[in-house]
């Protein structure tokens, strides 16, 4: 599974007459409509966390793949942890893709 690639903004289609708010692509592809629901303060928060996804993916896929290299399982328990961590990092790379 592949998402559309590319920072996703915040846009909003003017000729809605509810408070809405739009992740987009740069170039006006729009990817989710975010309504106000029950909030609009909490309206803005999930579309600011949509259109945020794809920079956490990337940054929770660079630190997975960096704790993984690090990682030579031992008696560390620092390591240990840092290995458990990384296979919830796993999970949650698997569930977004």
């Amino acid at each position: 599974m592949t998402h559309t690639k590319g920072e996703w903004v915040l846009g909003l289609y003017p000729q809605k007459n509810y408070p809405h708010r739009v992740v987009m692509t740069n170039d006006g592809v729009a990817i989710a409509e975010v309504i106000e629901k029950p909030d609009i303060k909490e309206m803005d928060s999930n579309a600011k966390l949509i259109a945020a996804a794809p920079d956490m993916l990337k940054a929770l896929e660079n630190i997975n793949n960096e704790v993984v290299k690090s990682c030579n399982i031992g008696n560390d328990p620092l390591l240990m942890n840092l290995f458990r961590a990384s296979q919830d990092a796993i999970q949650a790379i698997n569930k977004a893709t």
